[in-house]
C-alpha cells in the first residue's frame, strides 16, 4: 500500500462524520482511535518469517454470547470500546494473564496459558489442543499473529469476513516465556520432583505391554484453569508440578487411590477402560503409559505440548 493511502486510512480513523439521515456521529475518543491506528499498523506490517509462535488473546465478541455469562453481549461500538480499553491496559504492563481472565469471551482452558495457543508452519499434522497451524486461521489474526514481535501487544478490528469473531487484544510471548511454560525445560525444584521426573522417563521407555484392553484410574493434575470442584484453583507450571510431584509421591507410597482422586482435575469418571481400536481418543501420553504399566502398577506422565497438553497424569493401571 502507498503512504500516501497510508495516511488517508489513519485520518479516517479518527474522524466522525454524519449517516445518511444528516445525524452528526461525534469523533471517537483517543483510546479507540489509537486502537485503529495500531490495528491498521500491524496489519500493514511484512510477515516476519517465524515458523512458530506463541500468542496470548483476549476476544471481544460482537453479538456474541460468551462461553462466560457475565461478559454479557456487545454491539460493535462497545466491542470497539472495551478492546480499545483492555489495549490501553496491556499496554501500561498490566498483567496480561489477569486480563484475559477478567475480559475474554474465551474461557480458560485446562493445561494452558490463559488466551495461549502455539501457532506453527512448516510441521508435521500432529496437533494438540491448543495448537493451530498456519493457513487455517481467520485472516486478521492469520496477518497478526505473524507480525507481532516477542512481547509486544497488538489489536486486531472487527470485520464479517476477516475477523468475524470480534475485536481482539493480543500478546505474543517471548522465548523465555515460552521455555518457562514448561517446568521440564529447568532443574527440579525438589527431590519428590526429580523422582517424579525420572519415573516418568523410565516408564515412557519401556515396551508396550501385550493387551487388547487396558483398564486404568488416573489423578489428573491439571494448570492454569480450575478443576471441577471449588477447592482445585488454578495452577501455574511451577505450582502444577511440585502438586503433582506430592500426589505421585503419596500413590507411589501406597496412599489411598481413590482418596487421591479426589484431587483430580479430570471432570470426567476418572476411570477408563481403553482398547487397541480406540485409545489413541485420549491423550497420546496417557495411553501410552497405559500400555506400559503392570497390574496394580502406579505411573506418572509429565506435561508436555504436545502428547500430554492438560497437565500431569498419576495413572494406576487395574486390569
Amino acid at each position: 500500500m502507498r503512504p500516501g493511502a497510508i495516511g488517508l486510512m489513519l485520518l479516517l480513523v479518527a474522524c466522525g462524520g454524519a449517516n445518511d439521515n444528516g445525524i452528526v456521529i461525534p469523533p471517537p475518543p483517543p483510546e479507540v482511535v489509537e486502537f485503529r491506528r495500531a490495528a491498521l499498523e500491524l496489519a500493514l506490517r511484512p510477515d516476519h518469517g517465524d515458523n512458530r509462535v506463541e500468542v496470548q488473546e483476549i476476544q471481544i465478541g460482537v453479538n456474541l454470547d460468551s462461553a462466560l455469562p457475565s461478559r454479557g453481549r456487545l454491539g460493535v461500538l462497545e466491542a470497539e470500546k472495551r478492546a480499545a480499553d483492555i489495549l490501553v491496559k496491556a499496554k501500561a504492563g498490566e498483567d496480561f494473564d489477569t486480563l484475559v481472565y477478567q475480559y475474554s469471551w474465551n474461557g480458560p482452558r485446562l493445561g494452558v496459558r490463559p488466551g495461549t495457543t502455539l501457532y506453527v508452519r512448516n510441521e508435521d499434522a500432529r496437533r494438540a489442543p491448543s495448537v493451530h497451524a498456519g493457513g487455517v486461521l481467520s485472516p486478521a489474526i492469520e496477518r497478526a499473529v505473524w507480525r507481532l514481535k516477542p512481547g509486544e501487544v497488538g489489536g486486531i478490528e472487527y470485520h464479517r469476513k476477516d475477523a468475524e469473531g470480534g475485536y481482539y487484544v493480543l500478546r505474543r510471548l517471548t522465548e523465555a516465556e515460552m521455555r518457562a511454560d514448561n517446568p521440564a525445560n529447568e532443574e527440579p525444584a525438589n527431590p519428590d520432583i526429580a523422582a517424579m521426573r525420572e519415573s516418568a522417563s523410565q516408564l515412557s521407555a519401556r515396551a508396550e505391554l501385550d493387551a487388547s484392553t487396558v483398564k486404568v484410574r488416573h489423578v489428573l493434575v491439571g494448570r492454569w484453569a480450575p478443576g471441577p470442584t471449588d477447592d482445585l484453583k488454578p495452577l501455574k507450571p511451577q505450582a502444577a508440578e511440585a502438586r503433582a510431584a506430592e500426589l505421585w509421591r503419596k500413590a507411589a507410597d501406597g496412599d489411598d487411590f481413590a482418596a487421591l482422586m479426589k484431587h483430580s482435575y479430570d471432570s470426567g469418571p476418572g476411570e477408563y477402560t481403553m482398547t487397541l481400536k480406540d485409545r489413541e481418543n485420549m491423550v497420546r501420553a496417557f495411553w501410552s503409559a497405559a500400555w506400559r504399566l503392570k497390574p496394580g502398577e502406579i505411573g506418572v506422565t509429565l506435561y508436555d505440548r504436545w502428547d500430554s497438553p492438560f497437565g500431569y497424569h498419576i495413572i494406576q493401571r487395574i486390569e
